[in-house]
């Protein structure tokens, strides 16, 4: 059986596309949200970032990657980045 959309996202449209959208959602009943432009050097940060916690989580192997999120996700904020001369943690 198919649904109606909770919500619809979009991306940053024209006026006319806007109001599309907008009309749209209130007929169907969803919200609307939107998501901000493709900016390329921030995917790259956060693809940089996904592949080390990516090969951090496959290197212990662990039987429920979950519960070992936290402790990596603490090892990377906590590790020393050479681009900064720091550490994410003590920026904060």
């Amino acid at each position: 059986m198919f649904r109606v959309p909770v919500a619809i996202t979009s991306d940053c449209f024209t006026n006319i596309h806007i109001n599309l959208a907008t009309s749209l959602s209130k007929i169907l009943g969803a919200y609307q949200t939107q998501n901000t432009l493709y900016h390329r050097p921030r995917n790259r940060a956060v693809e940089r970032f996904h592949l080390q916690l990516r090969s951090s989580l496959l290197a212990l192997l662990p039987d429920s990657w979950l519960d070992t999120l936290p402790l990596e996700l603490l090892g990377i904020r906590s590790s020393f980045k050479d681009d900064m001369v720091t550490s994410s943690s003590e920026l904060a």
